[in-house]
């Protein structure tokens, strides 16, 4: 008897990411993993999509397979929008749904006027 084993990219998504630290020009994105039966060997990386508003046009890949992320280099009080898929080594799976809009946070690097009476 001659058993093949078939290895392939993983046929479920990851849950919807979010955000757990939102600054003005970074945002530490998580998401929920893989469904064991749906990984179809160990998750070794993950690709995130992203960009302004609903335009993802922004690719990035882990180098782990942690479900959470820092992402840099964004736009002070700008909207922004996620996907995340997992990678298993041998193919990339499907994209996760969007996430919700999320804004970074003004800059807070903005000068202040003061004004003092004399």
């Amino acid at each position: 008897m001659i058993i093949f084993l078939i290895f392939a990219a993983p046929t479920g998504s990851p849950g919807v990411p979010t955000a757990s630290v939102i600054m003005s020009t970074n945002i530490t994105l998580t998401w929920p993993e893989i469904d064991c039966l749906d990984r179809n060997g160990a998750i070794t990386s993950y690709i995130i999509q992203y960009g302004e508003g609903t335009n993802r046009n922004i690719t990035i890949t882990t180098t782990s397979s942690a479900t959470t992320h820092l992402i840099t280099g964004l736009k002070p009080f700008t909207e922004y929008t996620f996907t995340v898929a997992g990678a298993n080594g041998r193919n990339t799976g499907p994209l996760s749904n969007a996430s919700e809009i999320i804004s970074t946070a003004e800059d807070s690097k903005r000068e202040h006027l003061v004004l003092v009476s004399l």
